[in-house]
């Protein structure tokens, strides 16, 4: 269990439990409807149906949660399943095939919780286990462009820009990886 201290309170970051898992889907299905402006869609949330088998019982997954005394105010994730086309480019999901890549998903941080470090809080020990426990040697990620502060939140964590379907009119995704130190 790590304590990470914010801008005015206190939070812990630690790996998410059977106990938690309702609520963390309730947070996340909130998140993705205020967030994303729509609600739940099977083929792209199937794993909120089943974070238990997803994210507890896999060996190269993990699932994150950060909380303020007793409120669930972050999430973070890791899966190793790659990426889907569509509705991403062929050559993303080539280049993310295969045991050594896995994708950071699911950093949900709480709108009135946000810019006080929970975020980093929560995605530095996901990276960590990705990289040291696992043994991946890239961690990709995507994120709406749509979302406001979401694009400046991952470019100042410094990961490689790998696509920005903006610049190509295919989309709105940014498309980033971290490289294993």
């Amino acid at each position: 269990m790590l304590k990470q201290a914010t801008q005015d309170r206190q939070v812990t970051i630690r790996g998410a439990e059977p106990g938690d898992l309702s609520t963390v889907r309730e947070f996340m299905l909130e998140i993705i409807d205020k967030d994303f402006g729509y609600r739940y869609q099977p083929q792209w949330h199937w794993d909120l149906d089943a974070l238990a088998e997803v994210y507890l019982e896999h060996p190269r997954h993990s699932l994150v949660v950060a909380m303020e005394a007793e409120r669930l105010v972050g999430t973070a994730a890791l899966r190793s399943d790659g990426l889907r086309t569509p509705p991403h480019p062929e050559w993303l999901s080539t280049r993310y095939a295969g045991p050594d890549a896995g994708q950071l998903v699911r950093v949900f941080i709480a709108a009135d919780r946000r810019r006080r470090g929970i975020g980093r809080a929560l995605v530095a020990p996901v990276l960590e286990q990705a990289f040291t426990r696992v043994g991946y040697r890239t961690v990709f990620l995507h994120t709406s462009a749509d979302v406001p502060g979401a694009e400046s939140f991952w470019r100042s964590l410094g990961p490689t820009l790998v696509y920005d379907e903006r610049e190509h009119g295919t989309g709105h995704y940014v498309h980033f990886e971290f490289a294993a130190p």
